[in-house]
């Protein structure tokens, strides 16, 4: 009995040091908070970010205040989608962990050696922080661990919304003009003036209205020139032929041109010889402006209004008044001239009328 008494004690002991380590043992999930930040970065000072993939990456860069495409010519990045694209990651919260090892980590796609997307953000050469995104559990939803934490959690999230492709993230609004601002516009020889808003064309033939949707439409495409990709620094740009010029004057004074010129032809299809060696024609135009070292490929389709644009085109007849198109029939006349005006006139059943009457079948 007195044997056993120790062994007792020493197995409460024992129990009890369980119940302490247990009670004070801390999980990977002990400290999580559902409002606690994902990426624990303040995106304020983020001032590079870059996005990789398998065999892609894509840098983008804040310089003086604005995002650009350092490896892309400097081009700058939308503000929009660079602004929304750090919202999305600083409002990220913690969800409950889906995974809290390595092993899980690896079959998530969410390692050094294996992901769907790395985001790291720096400010300078500092590296603030890197997220892994990975496979897709469910619509969208994905993946996701930052570098350095065991858990691995799902967020709502699309992997191409993180594109490593520099299409995706340049400034298409870049060659665009406040339609408001534009004093007048230029185009082969049509000038138009903005009056109160309306543009109108300033030498209008006499007898003659302008086609104001088609005015309307002009103005719009200018104001809101477009391009598909950004070629280079347009002094090194390969030009064709001039297919057009056009130009605007800004209410500030400033004037802006651009050209349009056809793109240097494509070299001969493989295997072909002499003159039957057969070229495709580029479907695309090379447009510079005044304003910017640019130069950009648009395509064809998008500028084919302005190209094959006639100034007659854009006016017409006036239109005679509505008062003279709607006068009744015999208004005016008197009424025996009207009455005689239907003498011997045939009904729609064939009848002669004659004195307000029929007379018979027309023969």
């Amino acid at each position: 009995m007195k044997k056993l008494i120790p062994a007792l004690s020493v197995l409460l002991v024992v129990q009890i040091a369980l119940f302490a380590f247990m009670a004070t043992r801390r999980e990977p999930t002990a400290s999580f908070q559902a409002t606690e930040a994902l990426v624990a970065v303040d995106f304020s000072k983020v001032d590079h970010i870059l996005i990789e993939e398998k065999d892609k990456k894509l840098e983008l860069a804040k310089k003086d205040g604005q995002w650009v495409l350092p490896e892309h010519f400097g081009f700058p990045a939308s503000a929009t989608k660079t602004s929304e694209f750090i919202k999305t990651f600083a409002e990220f919260k913690k969800s409950w962990p889906v995974g809290k090892t390595d092993v899980a980590a690896k079959q998530f796609s969410l390692v050094p050696e294996k992901f769907e997307r790395r985001l790291t953000f720096q400010e300078g050469e500092k590296t603030l922080a890197s997220l892994y995104l990975g496979g897709s559990p469910s619509f969208r939803k994905v993946y996701a661990r930052v570098d350095g934490d065991k858990l691995s959690y799902a967020v709502n999230f699309n992997t191409y919304e993180a594109p490593t492709s520099s299409k995706e993230w340049i400034d298409h609004k870049y060659l665009s003009l406040e339609r408001s601002k534009l004093k007048q516009v230029e185009l082969g020889g049509i000038v138009l003036e903005n009056k109160d808003g309306q543009f109108v064309l300033g030498d209008l033939p006499e007898g003659k209205e302008m086609v104001t949707a088609k005015v309307n439409s002009l103005v719009s495409k200018i104001a809101g020139a477009d391009f598909d990709e950004v070629l280079g620094p347009k002094d090194g740009a390969s030009l064709g032929g001039k297919a057009l010029s056009f130009a605007v004057l800004k209410d500030d004074g400033a004037r802006v041109d651009y050209h349009l010129y056809q793109a240097k032809e494509p070299a001969p299809a493989s295997g072909a010889k002499g003159d039957k060696a057969d070229k495709k024609e580029s479907d695309s135009y090379v447009l510079v402006s005044s304003q910017h070292p640019y130069a950009f490929t648009v395509k064809k389709t998008k500028y084919e209004e302005l190209v094959s644009l006639h100034r007659e085109s854009l006016f017409k007849d006036k239109e005679a008044p509505a008062s003279d198109a709607t006068e009744p029939a015999g208004k005016g006349q008197p009424h025996g001239a009207a009455q005689s005006s239907r003498e011997g006139a045939v009904n729609p059943v064939g009848e002669k009328i004659s004195g307000g009457k029929t007379t018979g079948t027309a023969g």
